[in-house]
C-alpha cells in the first residue's frame, strides 16, 4: 500500500495510544493519557477549517486512509478509519466463504498497515450494514474483523455503527460481535431518544457517528412526493440543538460526527453537506465553531428567513403551467451575514432515493428565463416539460466563501392536465 507520508517534509511516525476507560458507569477516552471528547465531522475534505473552528477528529467509510491520515495529523485532528463491511443489499453473500475470506484480507491489511499512526483515533467496523438484511452473519464477520485488530492493535479501540439504535440489531451485536466496544449510532430527527436507548439495550460507550439535520425520511412532502427541504438556516438551528443533546450525555456518549463534513448529493445537493460543491462554508460551520470554541468565525454566513414562489410557501404544493411566468422572492434575517449576491437555479426533482446515503447523481439543471431580477425576488418562465423540478436559491457572502441555500418544489403541468393525474 502505498501511503501519503511522502507529501510531508516530517513524515508521522508512531502510535498515541487510545484507551477506553470507564469510572463508576462513566465511559471515557484517553489519547496520550488525556483526556478526548469527540468533536468531530464526516468526511475528509476542508480540513483546515475543521481544525481552525475547533474540531479534532474525522470519521471516514472505507476508502483507503493514508493521506488522509498524514493531511489530518498535520493539523492535529485525528481520524475513525472506516472499514467497509459489504451489505447484503448491495449483493454480497456472507454464506460463500471464498468472498468472505477475501474481505478479512483486505481488512487485515489496512489495520496492518495503518495501527501505529498517529492520526489513527479507534477503528469503525462496519456502516449501517444491517438495512434490508437477512444474513446475521455479517455480525459475525464483524466479530472476526474486530477480533483481529483488537489483537494486533491493543492501542485503538473498536466500533460499528448503526442506523439509529434498534434493540434487536443491538441484541445481534451483543451475542455475535462481543469484540465492539464501542456502539456507533447514526441519528438525526430522532437523535434525542439514543442516550435513552443506549443506557437500556447497549449499557456500553457509544458515538453518534452521524448527526445532522432532519432526514429525507423524517419532513413533510408534497401530494407528489417531494421532501420539503428546510433552509440552511433552519438546519444550522438544528444543528446547535442537537450539539446541546450530544453533549448532554457525559456517562455513556463519547461525542460525535457532524455529517457531511463536505458536499453531498442526496435527494438535493444542499440538503446534507455543510459546504456547497463549490465549497461555500454554511451557517452551520460557524454553528459547529460556536459549539466547539465558543466563538464565530470572523465572516459569518447569510441567513435565510423564508423563501416563496408566487407569494406561495413550499408547503403549498405549488403548481405552475407549462411554460408559466412565476416570481420568487426571498427574506432575510434582520442578523445576517453581508449578502455579496444571489445566485437563482431550476432543477429536475431527483427520481433517486436510495438506502444508507448510496450514491445519488445531481439533478440536471434546467436551462431557465430569468429577468427582473431583483435584490431579493426574480422572474423565470417554468419549464415546458411536464413533471416535478426545484428552485434552488444561494445567497452568497464575499468572495463566495460563505452561503445560504434554499429551495422550494414545484410542479409542471401541462394546460389541460388536472394535478391529481400525477
Amino acid at each position: 500500500m502505498l501511503l501519503g507520508s511522502a507529501l510531508y517534509s516530517s513524515p508521522p511516525v508512531g502510535s498515541i495510544p487510545v484507551e477506553l476507560r470507564s469510572h463508576d458507569g462513566t465511559y471515557y477516552l484517553l489519547r496520550g493519557g488525556e483526556p478526548f471528547w469527540i468533536k468531530g465531522a464526516g468526511g475528509s475534505d476542508h480540513l483546515a477549517t475543521l481544525a481552525s473552528i475547533g474540531g479534532n477528529s474525522i470519521r471516514t467509510w472505507g476508502e483507503d486512509p493514508g493521506i488522509i491520515l498524514d493531511k489530518a495529523h498535520a493539523l492535529g485532528l485525528t481520524v475513525c478509519v472506516g472499514l467497509w463491511i459489504e451489505h447484503e443489499r448491495h449483493g454480497f453473500d456472507y454464506d460463500d466463504n471464498e468472498a468472505w475470506q477475501i474481505q478479512l484480507s483486505r481488512h487485515k491489511a489496512m489495520i496492518d498497515a495503518y495501527k501505529d499512526h498517529p492520526a489513527l483515533l479507534m477503528w469503525g467496523i462496519g456502516n449501517e450494514v444491517e438495512i434490508n438484511y437477512t444474513n446475521h452473519r455479517v455480525w459475525d464477520f464483524i466479530q472476526e474483523v474486530a477480533a483481529y485488530a483488537r489483537a494486533v492493535d491493543p492501542n485503538h479501540p473498536v466500533m460499528t455503527v448503526t442506523a439509529h439504535l434498534d434493540p434487536e440489531v443491538v441484541a445481534q451485536i451483543k451475542k455475535r460481535a462481543p469484540a465492539i466496544q464501542i456502539l456507533g449510532v447514526n441519528a438525526y430527527g430522532g437523535l434525542g431518544a439514543i442516550a435513552e436507548l443506549a443506557a437500556k439495550y447497549w449499557k456500553g460507550p457509544y458515538v453518534i457517528a452521524e448527526w445532522g439535520p432532519n432526514g429525507q425520511w423524517e419532513v413533510d412532502k408534497t401530494t407528489w412526493g417531494a421532501e420539503l427541504e428546510p433552509t440552511s438556516t433552519h438546519n444550522a438551528f438544528l444543528r446547535a440543538l442537537r450539539h446541546n443533546v450530544i453533549s448532554g450525555d457525559r456517562s455513556r456518549s463519547l461525542g460525535g460526527y457532524a455529517f457531511k463534513w463536505g458536499y453531498k448529493q442526496e435527494v438535493t445537493p444542499t440538503w446534507y453537506g455543510v459546504f456547497t460543491r463549490s465549497g461555500a462554508a454554511t451557517e452551520s460551520v460557524e454553528i459547529l465553531a460556536y459549539a466547539w470554541q465558543g466563538r464565530y468565525p470572523d465572516q459569518r454566513a447569510p441567513r435565510i428567513h423564508s423563501l416563496t414562489l408566487n407569494s406561495m410557501s413550499p408547503q403549498s404544493n405549488i403548481v405552475l403551467q407549462a411554460g408559466e411566468h412565476a416570481t420568487a422572492a426571498f427574506k432575510m434575517f434582520d442578523i445576517s451575514g453581508p449578502v455579496a449576491r444571489v445566485h437563482w437555479e431550476v432543477m429536475v426533482e431527483s427520481p433517486e432515493r436510495l438506502l444508507g446515503g448510496d450514491y445519488e447523481s445531481r439533478p440536471d439543471t434546467v436551462p431557465t428565463m430569468f429577468s427582473n431580477s431583483g435584490a431579493t425576488s426574480i422572474d423565470f418562465v417554468a419549464p415546458i416539460q411536464p413533471g416535478p423540478y426545484r428552485l434552488y436559491l444561494y445567497v452568497y457572502g464575499p468572495n463566495d466563501r460563505t452561503v445560504a441555500t434554499g429551495n422550494i418544489p414545484f410542479l409542471v403541468l401541462n394546460e389541460l392536465e388536472p394535478p391529481d393525474s400525477q
